[in-house]
C-alpha cells in the first residue's frame, strides 16, 4: 500500500502532481488507443451523428459552431460550447443508436465557473472549472435538479476556499534563519483540534446540506475535461487536483484536431453514451450503501455509484463516512470506515484501498484491502505471497479469510496499463550498466517494467496493453492505521512486532519490498486482549524458494567446493600461527565461517585475505580486544563476542533482478538513484520502515494522526509560520519531491545534514524521546550502505534495528505524555477506538434491522 502526503504549498503542487502523475503517463498511437479503448467504428454511426450535427447548424463551414476563434480567449469560454457540442452528440447517438448498449450510463455534460481560490486543502492546488460528464439527467426534472447539485457544490466549494483574510498577529521577523528560535516557534503553533478520521480536513465552513450537495456531484461524476485553448505542447500537469485524480490518463501522441477531424470527436464522446459501465472502470461488485434515512422503514439496499436514483439526502457528508457492499468470493460484505484511501499511484492502476467491514452472513469484523497488481504467468498474487510466508505461524502477520482476483479483459480496458518501450539512450546506458555489474537482465514481468521515464513524444511506435488483475484479500480483526498510534510506548511496540513480521516472512522466502505506513497497522488481539503490531502489504513482494538455515548450520556446510575450504585453511593457518596467538585473540572456525560468508556477496570465491581484513575491522568497529587473556591464552573470539547469536537466521539471497517497486516517498535512496538499482534486500526495506518513523514524526502532531504540516497559518503567529514552513519544506524534500532519492543520497553522503536539517523540524514529542533512536538507526543504515566493515549491519539491518527499538522502549521516559495536549491527544484515540467498536455494533445492528424489514 502507498501514502501521498499533501504538498507543502500551493506552488509546490505543480512538481508533487507531476512526480506522482508523469512517471505513469505514456504516449501511445491515436489510432491504436481508440480501437483498444473507444467504441468501434462501424462507418455508419458516427457519420450519421456527423450528418445530425450539420443539420443542427452544431458544425458548420469545417469547423465547430459557437467555439471562439483565435487562440486569446479565457478557458471557460469553451466550456459551455463544448457541453452543449457533446450533449447534442449524445442525443444524435441515442436517435440513430436504438438497440444499443442497455445498460449504457445515462448522462449529461454540465459545465461550472472558473473557480480560483487560495486552496485550504493538503493535496489541492486550485479548484479548476471543468466540462464534467455526470450521470442522471435523461429527463428535465433530473436535469434541473443536477444543474441546481451541482451548482450549489462548486459555489459553496469556491466560497470555502477563498483567501484566507490576512493575518492580524503579530510576531518576532523570522527572515533571519540564523536567528530563528525554534523551541519558541513550537510554543506558539496552535493546537491540533480537528478529527483523526480525516487528518487532512481542515475547519469547515459548509453546511451539512453543502457538503452532501459536493458530495453528490462528486459521485455522479463520470468524466472530467479539462481544456487548453492554446496548443499544449508541454508536459504540464499544472493545477490538477490530487484528491480527484482517479480516472485513466494516457498521452496520445497526435492530438485530435476537432474542427479537422470532427469523427474522431464524435466518436470520442459518443463512447461515454455507448460503454458499459464496466468499460468505463466501474466494478459491478461493489455498490454504494446509501445512508438509512429517518422514519423510513425499508431496508437501505446497496446501488450504483453512479446511479442518478442517489440523491444527497442519501450520501454522507464525508468519504471517511461512505460505505460499500462488496461481493468477495461469492459472499457480501460490508465497509464500516476506511483505514487507507490515499489517492497515490491511483495513475498506474494501483488504487490501494483498505476498509474495516463485516462479513455479512456471520457479522465478522474483518479488514479488507483492494489493490492492482500486473497479470501473467509467474507472477504471485498477494493471498499467494501470504500462504508462501506461512502468515498463521506469526501472530504479526493478519491471516487471509478470503481472497478473490478479478483479471481484467478487453471490456475494461480503462483499468489497465500502457507499456512503454524505453528510448535507446537510456537502454544502452542500461545495457553498458549491467554488463559492467555483471548481473541478470531485468525482469519484465513487474508493472514498473522500464524505470526510465519517457521525456517527450520522441520515443518507439510499439505500445500494447498489459492485463492487470483486482485483488481482494479479507483478514479477520479490527486495525487502525500506525498514525492513529495511542502513545509512544504503543508506536514502539508495534514497530517491534512488524520487524518480527517481516524476519518472519524473510525465513520463508519473501522480501516485503514495500514498507510505508500505509502497511503498517495495530490491531487488537482478541485471545490477549492487547494491541499488537501487523505488517501488510505484500501485492509488491518477492518470493524465492529458500530452505531456512542458521549460521551455525552454515558455518557446517560452508566449504562447497574444495577452493573454499583451502581459503578457510589458510584463514585458521595465519591464526595459528604460534606468533600470532601470542599477539591477538583468533577468531573461532564458526566465526571465521561466518566471515567468510558475508564476503561472498562481493567476490565470487572466498579470499582469506578479505576475511583476515574483515577481522581486524570488526575488532575495531566493535572495539573488543584483541589481546590474549593470561588466565585463557587460547580463548577464541566467537559470534556471541559481536553480539550475534549462531541461532540467527540466513537471510534469502534475493539477487534476482526484478523491476523496482514501492512507494517512491519512502524507498531506498539506491533504489531510486542508481542507474541500474540493485536487487530489493532487507537493507533497502530497513532504510524504508527508517523513514516511516521520520515521516511521523515530521508530520504528526502527536497520538493519534492528527497533523501538524496542515495546520491553519492564518491564525498564526510570524514565528510559527516561520516554523511550519520549514516543517513544510523539509517534509516535501524528503518524501514528496520529485528529486525525493537524491535528496536522500545527499543525507546519506554527508556526516552531519541529517541531524542537523530533518531531526529539528520533528515535532518535539517525537524528538525529545526518541532523538537516540533515530541517531541509532540512521548510525546502522548510513555506514551500511558506504562502509566497508558493515557487512552484517548490511545483511541483518533488521535484527540490528529491533535491537535499537527495544533499547529504545526499554528507555522511554515515564512521563513522554505528560504534556496537557498530549493526554487530550491520547484521550481522542482512546475515544475513537470506543467509537470504531461502537461503529461496528451499529453497522451489525443495521443488518439485523434490514433482514428484519425484509
Amino acid at each position: 500500500m502507498t501514502h501521498l502526503a499533501g504538498p507543502a504549498t500551493a506552488s509546490h503542487v505543480p512538481s508533487v502532481v507531476k512526480d506522482e502523475v508523469f512517471p505513469d503517463v505514456e504516449y501511445c498511437d491515436t489510432e491504436a488507443f481508440m480501437d483498444a479503448v473507444l467504441v468501434k467504428d462501424d462507418g455508419v454511426l458516427f457519420q450519421a451523428v456527423l450528418k445530425n450535427m450539420k443539420d443542427q447548424k452544431l458544425y458548420v463551414d469545417g469547423k465547430w459552431a459557437h467555439f471562439p476563434t483565435g487562440k486569446s480567449h479565457r478557458e471557460k469560454d469553451y466550456y459551455d460550447p463544448f457541453a452543449n457540442s457533446a450533449n447534442a452528440i449524445f442525443r444524435a447517438v441515442d436517435n440513430n443508436n436504438r438497440g444499443g448498449q442497455p445498460n449504457a450510463i445515462q448522462g449529461v455534460w454540465l459545465s461550472h465557473g472558473s473557480v480560483t481560490p487560495t486552496s485550504s486543502l493538503p493535496n489541492t492546488a486550485k479548484i479548476r472549472a471543468k466540462v464534467n460528464l455526470f450521470s442522471g439527467g435523461d429527463t428535465e426534472a433530473d436535469l434541473s435538479v443536477l444543474r441546481g447539485t451541482v451548482k450549489e457544490a462548486w459555489e459553496a466549494l469556491s466560497q470555502n476556499l477563498s483567501p484566507p483574510a490576512a493575518n492580524s498577529k503579530t510576531g518576532s521577523s523570522a527572515s533571519n534563519t540564523d536567528d530563528f528560535d525554534l523551541e519558541a516557534a513550537e510554543k506558539e503553533l496552535p493546537d491540533v483540534n480537528y478529527g483523526m478520521d480525516e487528518p487532512h480536513n481542515r475547519p469547515q465552513t459548509l453546511s451539512q446540506d453543502q457538503l452532501k450537495s459536493l458530495m453528490a456531484s462528486w459521485m455522479r461524476t463520470v468524466a472530467m475535461v479539462e481544456i487548453k485553448p492554446d496548443d499544449w505542447d508541454k508536459d504540464e500537469c499544472e493545477d490538477m487536483d490530487l484528491e480527484t485524480i482517479t480516472q485513466f490518463l494516457s498521452y496520445v501522441r497526435t492530438k485530435i484536431n476537432i474542427d479537422k477531424e470532427p469523427l474522431k470527436f464524435i466518436r470520442v464522446i459518443a463512447s461515454f453514451r455507448m460503454l458499459t459501465p464496466e468499460q468505463l472502470g466501474y466494478d459491478s461488485t461493489m455498490k454504494l450503501l446509501p445512508r438509512a434515512r429517518p422514519g423510513v422503514s425499508t431496508p437501505v439496499a446497496a446501488v450504483e455509484s453512479f446511479s442518478p436514483t442517489l440523491s444527497k439526502e442519501d450520501l454522507p457528508t464525508s468519504r471517511y463516512e461512505m460505505c460499500w457492499e462488496i461481493t468477495i468470493d461469492g459472499k457480501k460484505y460490508r465497509t464500516i470506515k476506511p483505514l487507507s484511501a490515499t489517492p497515490s499511484q491511483v495513475m498506474n492502476g494501483r488504487a490501494t484501498l483498505v476498509w474495516l467491514g463485516i462479513r455479512i452472513e456471520d457479522r465478522q469484523v474483518v479488514v479488507i484491502k483492494q489493490s492492482w497488481r500486473p497479470s501473467g504467468k509467474g507472477i504471485l498474487s498477494e493471498y499467494d505471497l501470504y500462504q508462501k510466508g506461512e502468515a498463521k505461524k506469526c501472530k504479526y502477520l493478519p491471516t487471509p479469510l478470503a481472497y478473490e482476483s478479478l483479471t481484467s479483459t478487453d471490456t475494461s480496458l480503462v483499468r489497465q496499463k500502457i507499456q512503454f518501450e524505453v528510448d535507446s539512450k537510456a537502454a544502452r546506458q542500461a545495457e553498458t550498466a549491467e554488463k559492467t555489474m555483471g548481473t541478470d537482465t531485468v525482469s519484465e514481468t513487474e508493472d514498473a517494467m522500464v524505470e526510465t521515464v519517457p521525456q517527450g513524444p520522441d520515443m518507439s511506435d510499439l505500445w500494447e496493453f498489459i492485463g492487470r488483475t483486482q485483488d481482494r484479500i479479507v483478514f479477520k480483526g479490527l486495525g487502525w492505521p500506525i498514525k492513529q498510534f495511542k502513545d509512544l510506548r504503543e508506536l514502539l511496540t508495534v514497530y517491534i512486532h512488524v520487524l518480527e513480521a517481516y524476519e518472519h516472512l524473510s525465513k520463508n522466502g519473501i522480501c516485503h519490498r514495500d514498507i510505508s505506513p500505509d502497511n503498517i497497522m495495530i490491531t487488537f488481539d482478541e485471545e490477549t486482549q492487547k494491541i499488537q503490531g501487523w505488517l501488510i502489504g505484500l501485492d509488491h513482494a518477492e518470493y524465492q524458494h529458500h530452505e531456512p538455515e542458521t549460521i551455525a548450520a552454515m558455518a557446517e556446510r560452508l566449504p562447497a567446493t574444495q577452493s573454499d575450504e583451502d581459503e578457510i585453511t589458510d584463514v585458521q593457518c595465519y591464526f595459528a600461527n604460534p606468533l600470532m596467538k601470542m599477539k591477538q585473540r583468533v577468531p573461532d572456525r564458526q566465526l571465521i565461517c561466518f566471515l567468510a560468508w558475508l564476503s561472498k556477496p562481493s567476490s565470487p570465491a572466498i579470499s582469506h585475505i578479505k576475511v583476515i581484513g574483515m577481522y581486524h575491522t570488526l575488532l575495531e568497529r566493535y572495539k573488543i580486544s584483541a589481546q590474549p587473556s593470561d588466565a585463557d591464552p587460547d580463548d577464541s573470539l566467537k559470534l556471541s563476542d559481536f553480539g550475534i547469536p549462531a541461532d540467527l537466521l540466513i537471510p534469502p539471497p534475493f539477487d534476482s533482478r526484478w523491476a523496482t517497486r514501492g512507494t517512491p516517498g519512502f524507498m531506498s535512496h539506491k533504489l531510486l538513484t542508481d542507474l541500474l538499482p540493485p536487487p530489493h534486500k532487507a537493507i533497502h526495506d530497513g532504510e524504508s520502515l527508517f523513514w516511516t518513523l521520520v515521516y511521523l514524526a515530521i508530520t504528526q502532531a502527536g497520538p493519534g494522526g492528527s497533523r501538524q504540516d496542515g495546520l491553519p497559518r492564518d491564525t498564526m503567529s510570524t514565528d510559527a509560520q516561520e516554523l511550519l514552513r520549514r516543517i513544510n519544506i523539509v517534509r516535501n524534500w524528503c518524501f514528496d519531491s520529485q528529486d525525493v532519492g537524491y535528496n536522500k543520497m545527499q543525507l546519506f553522503t554527508s556526516d552531519e545534514d541529517f541531524q542537523k536539517h530533518v531531526i529539528p523540524y520533528m515535532n518535539p514529542y517525537f524528538r525529545k524521546p526518541l532523538t537516540e533512536l533515530f541517531l541509532e538507526l540512521w548510525g546502522i543504515l548510513k555506514p551500511a550502505f558506504y562502509n566497508e566493515g558493515w557487512e552484517i549491519e548490511r545483511e541483518f539491518p533488521m535484527f540490528f534495528m529491533k535491537k535499537a527499538f527495544e533499547k529504545a522502549l526499554r528507555n522511554l521516559p515515564p512521563d513522554a505524555e505528560s504534556d496537557s495536549r498530549i493526554q487530550e491527544l491520547v484521550k481522542k484515540v482512546e475515544v475513537q477506538r470506543q467509537a470504531d467498536r461502537q461503529l461496528i455494533e451499529e453497522a451489525i445492528s443495521s443488518l439485523s434491522t434490514d433482514a428484519e424489514r425484509l
